[in-house]
């Protein structure tokens, strides 16, 4: 029975724009219930943004919502998707409608360690009160930069030092007053402050002004200058010898001192325990504040002996006071729910934390403030999102990740010590507990990969979520389809989109499945047509008018869009039809040729993939039953492609003369082919060629084949056969169509078939031809115009010509075997 060739209906099919009426309709919001949810609950919502490009993805939206709805260790999720599947976007507006209704996490804030310095200590608070506690520390040390210098300038202060002072130089000792009158014979006055005496040049009694004694006669500075050393030395040794007494006025100031600094600091740190007494952690450190403040009040004390004034917020900043800093590691402020984190660039310091140094004075130093954040802190408590290529990339990540996840606590080191490199002092700050659900987001193979190698993944991953890449081509599907691109147009603010134009991308979806039955699940290419239809609406050359409000992007846009984004990635594909059309490339077009045949093959070139004809050449002769693949023999044939000569050789042997020797050697090869060549999808073609060349049949060269074969016949589904018959059809086009050219390909192919209108409309004018056969009996028969078995034995056939020519081989080779082999003579060049 001939083959017929394909109708155009069967080569594209169409979306009916009533298909889509239904997703004009704004989708409405599905009522929320709006009770209290107790730990560990999840509320499934309906809403639109949460199943935003959720179309065909059902599975992997059910398998992310048990994941993170599944409290119990090691349910982590890996979510796997293709490129451009959208699976960032969806997965978290589905962690979205579930984190939204989670309670908020605590905030965690590190504090100075009094007891030990190097290791900071990790405050839980409720959320939002990180921030408010380092606000507060904040204010009452700048508090007390006023309050207490002020205080120890009061006159309060003053007189009780006064009294003090006058009630112990009533016990000072006579050795110290007899030395204070033999100073003052000699001019040198010896006078008494807070801290012990203080000797000074005098003249009458009176202590004299620095420009006073620089007034005086030089001799008269002499004496007095040696003698101030000379009691200066006395005084020294003097006080020395009566210890007690000075003590005793030592801790009297010092008791004056303390009760000063109490009166000040107690009530003001007293009212911060109060307002955090739920946390006896907070109050405790409070404590430890007020403890190491009143030791420690004269950094508090206007010390500028330079003349500079006195600074509170500059002070506050100060090294030495830096230790009372609150660090608000992680404070929730305003948001109200669980965190959603999505980390783009993964790197050791951005995951897991990292100690920040500064310089100072001219050495390199850190302190509790260059404590600084990784991830995981930041969604402690909600979700993390990593890119699991991107974590196996950066040194360490995934490692530490695991750590974390088994200990369950968050240890922020410096990547020098997993490096064992770190020779210096650092901080150690205490770990943080973690309660976290990481999502990583990667393709299948890593997935694969990490199952297989990885003894830990599959204990700490245990949810996988996989993304389809197609649905199904029906009318419910093309309606979600077109809601989910009427939210994309909408979001983007592009250009209203006829039915018609929203049909022409579902039917370009279809294509990009390569299936006339499924849809592509590609998200982010959608939308970038989308994006450009909408421009190129917006053109004045494509409106041949300036831009009218109201404007549609109507299916010609969408059409212009998709040729202009072909045409950016065409240039290898033009240059390759170019070396064709001038015969630098050998492809023919007509007439007929034994033991040749047009192949057809796909490139691709990043993104963008493209049909060529290729021309395949046979030929045969008497041997002993082996074919040659040349491109085997040059090492340029991969191993599918080795396979599909081996299947095509064994349907040789059992087809033709099969109790009979394969008396027959034949080669196989791809005309100008310098580049590895893979894939079955040529074997129906080679097999023509062999078939031709064996029994001297000549081919049609008007037509190309694609297909693969197996060991009884049947051609089987190659990909890629849509760019397949439009490579050739562009080389014939381009050459002028004569009517008779054509593709031949599989018919398991038939629903695969989303061909170019070019071609579609070439095939209804009658001008080029699309034949789909079952097997290769069929299609040898398109291509030589002879039948392949008849009954009647002067009709001619391809079986009988085959089986023939082989018998003859067979036949000659058994004759030449009974022949005597003399050995020749050493100058017999016969």
């Amino acid at each position: 029975m001939p083959i017929e060739s394909l109708t155009p209906e069967q080569l594209y099919r169409h979306c009916p724009t009533a298909w889509l009426q239904s997703a004009q309709k704004s989708p409405t919001q599905e009522s929320a219930d709006q009770g209290t949810l107790t730990d560990g609950e999840h509320r499934n919502t309906g809403s639109s943004q949460e199943r935003r490009g959720a179309h065909g993805q059902e599975r992997a939206i059910e398998a992310i919502r048990f994941g993170i709805g599944m409290n119990a260790t090691g349910y982590n999720l890996y979510v796997a998707s293709s490129p451009g599947a959208g699976r960032v976007e969806l997965t978290q507006d589905v962690i979205t409608a579930v984190a939204k209704y989670c309670k908020p996490p605590s905030d965690w804030c590190y504090v100075h360690n009094f007891k030990s310095a190097h290791e900071p200590i990790a405050l839980e608070l409720a959320h939002g009160l990180g921030r408010t506690l380092s606000k507060e520390i904040e204010r009452l040390i700048l508090s007390l930069l006023n309050s207490l210098p002020a205080a120890f300038k009061s006159d309060e202060y003053r007189n009780r030092l006064i009294e003090l002072k006058q009630n112990h130089e009533q016990h000072e000792p006579k050795e110290v007053q007899q030395l204070a009158t033999q100073a003052l014979n000699e001019d040198v006055l010896m006078a008494r402050n807070p801290q012990g005496y203080r000797l000074m040049p005098a003249k009458a009694g009176m202590a004299l002004e620095q420009s006073e004694f620089d007034a005086l006669p030089d001799d008269v500075r002499k004496r007095i200058g040696q003698a101030l050393e000379k009691y200066n030395l006395l005084l020294t040794r003097l006080l020395e010898e009566l210890p007690t007494w000075q003590d005793e006025m030592q801790d009297a100031i010092e008791t004056i001192n303390l009760e000063f600094v109490t009166r000040i600091v107690a009530p003001a740190i007293d009212q911060l325990q109060q307002r955090y007494a739920q946390s006896t952690e907070v109050v405790a450190y409070l404590e430890a504040v007020k403890e190491d403040i009143i030791s420690n009040f004269p950094d508090f004390l206007d010390n500028n002996d330079d003349g500079t004034p006195h600074n509170p917020r500059a002070r506050a900043k100060s090294p030495e006071l830096r230790r009372y800093c609150v660090n608000a590691l992680v404070s929730g402020g305003d948001a109200g729910c669980a965190p959603i984190i999505y980390e783009m660039n993964p790197t050791f310091q951005n995951v897991m934390g990292r100690l920040e140094n500064l310089a100072y004075k001219g050495t390199v130093t850190t302190d509790l403030t260059l404590i600084k954040p990784g991830a995981l802190h930041r969604a402690n408590g909600g979700y993390l999102m990593l890119d699991a290529d991107k974590i196996l990339q950066r040194p360490y990540v995934w490692e530490g990740l695991k750590r974390s996840l088994t200990s369950r606590e968050i240890k922020i080191e410096p990547v020098e010590e997993w490096m064992s490199q770190n020779a210096t002092i650092s901080l150690a700050p205490q770990p943080i507990p973690l309660e976290i659900k990481l999502i990583l987001l990667g393709s299948r193979e890593t997935w694969h990969l990490l199952s297989e190698y990885d003894p830990d993944f599959t204990e700490l991953f245990k949810v996988y979520a996989d993304f389809n890449e197609e649905c199904e081509y029906n009318e419910e599907n093309a309606a979600r389809y077109c809601a989910w691109m009427q939210q994309g147009i909408e979001t983007e603010k592009l250009l209203p989109f006829s039915d018609d134009a929203l049909a022409r991308i579902i039917e370009y979806a279809s294509r990009l499945a390569e299936d006339r039955e499924r849809l592509i699940l590609r998200n982010q290419t959608i939308l970038d047509i989308l994006r450009e239809s909408s421009h190129w609406a917006r053109s004045t050359e494509i409106c041949h008018e300036p831009v009218q409000q109201g404007i549609k992007v109507q299916r010609h846009h969408v059409d212009r869009a998709l040729h202009e984004r072909h045409l950016r990635s065409a240039q290898l594909e033009q240059q390759l039809q170019q070396e064709i059309l001038r015969n630098t490339l050998v492809v023919d077009t007509q007439g007929t040729a034994i033991g040749q045949i047009n192949g057809l093959t796909v490139l691709e070139v990043g993104a963008h993939s493209f049909g060529l004809p290729a021309r395949i050449t046979a030929t045969a002769r008497m041997g002993e039953g082996k074919i040659i693949n040349i491109e085997r023999e040059a090492e340029l044939s991969g191993a599918l492609h080795s396979k599909g000569v081996m299947i095509l050789s064994a349907y040789l042997t059992n087809t033709f003369l099969p109790n009979k020797p394969f008396s027959v050697v034949a080669t196989l090869v791809f005309e100008q082919s310098y580049a590895q060549i893979d894939g079955d999808s040529a074997s129906g073609a080679e097999l023509c060629a062999l078939l031709s060349a064996i029994g001297r049949i000549p081919l049609r060269q008007d037509l190309a084949i694609t297909g693969a074969v197996n060991q009884f016949g049947q051609l089987q589904a190659v990909g890629g056969v849509n760019e397949k018959i439009e490579g050739f059809f562009a080389i014939c086009q381009q050459r002028g169509l004569s009517g008779t050219q054509g593709v031949i390909i599989p018919r398991a192919n038939l629903k695969h078939l989303m061909l170019d209108q070019s071609v579609v409309a070439a095939v209804l004018a009658g001008q080029f031809h699309i034949y789909a056969a079952d097997t290769i009996e069929a299609a040898a028969s398109l291509l030589t115009g002879l039948p392949w078995d008849v009954h009647a034995p002067s009709d001619p056939c391809i079986l009988r010509s085959i089986n023939t020519r082989l018998d003859h081989f067979t036949r000659y080779m058994s004759e030449e075997s009974l022949l005597p082999h003399w050995p020749r003579r050493q100058n017999d060049k016969s």
